[in-house]
């Protein structure tokens, strides 16, 4: 089986992680991105510095061979990321010609070649227009709203993390752990945590020391960011930490369970009830953090992520 993963040429935190898992789960030979993206390679850029993963995949063919490949009818599936408004080549300006040739090739074979869709965008929407264009079989939606259940062809499909080597039961500081950009929606959570903490949340750390930290503390505070998904809901259980997270309005399959597996809230005062709660019972904490982590390594880690996908679009294109 060969795939074709065509992505967008700047770091996109759900195609990366899905295209460095399916890398994992298929081998080198078997699927290649559209265009090369150096960050999948090992390159290294400021731009590059807050992101949360840093990839070393074997490059094994160039973007002309992959071409060729297309025309040769040589893959197996196409994977299209996109947004709900726009499609891979989106902000792409240097090689523009060749895209426009390489796009026209995309369209024509998939009338043939079964082509998917993954929006891991912040925008809710449903890219309708692409999915008549391409000739999609499924769309894959990571900002899935329950209306979207009544269109089989929409798969609701969030974010991951990696699994990661650490003593889950080392983390020892019963406190909250944030860090992340204070948006409008954000902000009077931030405050009312900080005011109830008594304390100023550190916002500067760099990825080493932010994995490190955090995997230090037994509570991690999770808030919605432009969309519901986040890279921290799945990073926090990750390192061992309990979900404590603002509740979502986003269908996640196997979702964490309030009071199992996370803690959940419903605006501040709730927020800061629980919040309280959890800093006065530790085993309480403990028992529930470390169910997490084992619902996270069932359900939601990148190896896991990459099986579920295959199985989805197998079932739809066998």
């Amino acid at each position: 089986m060969k795939i074709l993963f065509c992505t967008f040429h700047f770091p996109d935190y759900g195609l990366d992680t899905l295209y460095s898992a399916l890398y994992e789960h298929l081998g080198a030979e078997n699927i290649f991105e559209y265009p090369e993206k150096g960050i999948l390679h090992g390159e290294k850029h400021n731009r590059y510095v807050n992101y949360p993963n840093f990839f070393q995949l074997e490059k094994t063919r160039t973007d002309a061979e992959k071409f060729e490949m297309l025309k040769r009818d040589e893959f197996d599936y196409l994977l299209v990321g996109c947004r709900a408004f726009a499609h891979y080549t989106y902000h792409r300006n240097r090689n523009r010609h060749y895209d426009d040739d390489f796009y026209a090739l995309l369209k024509e074979k998939s009338l043939i070649v079964p082509t998917i869709l993954v929006d891991q965008g912040d925008d809710p929407g449903i890219n309708h227009d692409l999915i008549k264009e391409l000739h999609a079989k499924l769309y894959f939606k990571r900002e899935f709203k329950k209306e979207n259940a009544l269109d089989r062809m929409i798969i609701p499909f969030n974010f991951s993390y990696p699994e990661v080597p650490h003593d889950i039961h080392s983390n020892y500081i019963l406190d909250v752990f944030w860090a992340g950009k204070v948006n409008p929606s954000r902000e009077p959570y931030v405050l009312a945590a900080e005011e109830l903490l008594n304390t100023k949340f550190y916002n500067r750390y760099r990825q080493s020391a932010y994995r490190k930290t955090l995997a230090e503390y037994k509570i991690g505070l999770n808030l919605k960011g432009l969309g519901d998904d986040t890279v921290r809901y799945y990073e926090i259980p990750a390192y061992g930490a309990l979900l404590f997270s603002q509740k979502l309005s986003i269908v996640i399959e196997n979702d964490f369970k309030d009071g199992e597996t996370a803690i959940f809230f419903d605006g501040i005062d709730e927020m800061k009830e629980k919040l309280l709660f959890c800093l006065h019972h530790e085993r309480y904490v403990d028992k529930i953090r470390l169910a997490g982590y084992r619902w996270f390594t069932k359900y939601h880690s990148n190896k896991v992520r990459a099986t579920q996908f295959m199985e989805k679009i197998q079932q739809v294109t066998q």
